[in-house]
C-alpha cells in the first residue's frame, strides 16, 4: 500500500507499514511474476487508528518451464512469452543448459526458442502454450 507517495516491497511476506487514520488506495504490483496481470489497485482501504488492515491480492499464475534439447542434452537459448490477444512481450530469458522456468499469468502465449552458442545457425522455433492457473507444463524443443 502506498501512504502519500511512498512504497515499500513485501519480498513474498507480509508487512506491516504505519500509517495515519484515513482512507487510501492501495498499489500492488507482483514483482516475481510475469505476465498481463501484475499490477492492481484497491481503492478505498480505510485504516482506523491503533488496527491493522490487512491489504491483501491473489495474482493468478501458472508455471511454464521451458528447455531447449540437441538430443539428451539442454542448450543455451533465448525464449520469448508474447501474450496471444494483445501481441504483447510478457516475458523472456535464457535457459542456460538447465532449461528456463517462468511464474506467469494464466493464458495464451506465443513461445518463440532461439538457439544460442553452438546452434546459433539452428533455426527458432514458434509455438503456442496455454498455461493454467495452479499448474506447470513443461515443453521441450529439440532442435
Amino acid at each position: 500500500m502506498t501512504a502519500g507517495n511512498s512504497g515499500f516491497r513485501s519480498y513474498n511476506a507480509p508487512k506491516e507499514v504505519e500509517v495515519s487514520p484515513g482512507t487510501y488506495k492501495a498499489t500492488i504490483q507482483a514483482l516475481a511474476m510475469d505476465g498481463m496481470d501484475t499490477y492492481t489497485e484497491i481503492e478505498n482501504v480505510t485504516i482506523a487508528s491503533g488496527g491493522t488492515t490487512p491489504v491483501t491480492f491473489d495474482f493468478q499464475t501458472g508455471t511454464a518451464h521451458i528447455d531447449a534439447r540437441v538430443g539428451d542434452k539442454s542448450i543455451d537459448s533465448m525464449v520469448t512469452l508474447t501474450e496471444e490477444s494483445s501481441g504483447k512481450n510478457v516475458a523472456g530469458g535464457l535457459t542456460y543448459d538447465r532449461g528456463k522456468e517462468f511464474l506467469i499469468n494464466p493464458g495464451v502465449y506465443t513461445v518463440k526458442v532461439t538457439p544460442l552458442g553452438d546452434y546459433k545457425d539452428r533455426n527458432a522455433q514458434t509455438f503456442t502454450l496455454e498455461v493454467k492457473k495452479s499448474e506447470k507444463i513443461m515443453k521441450t524443443v529439440n532442435f
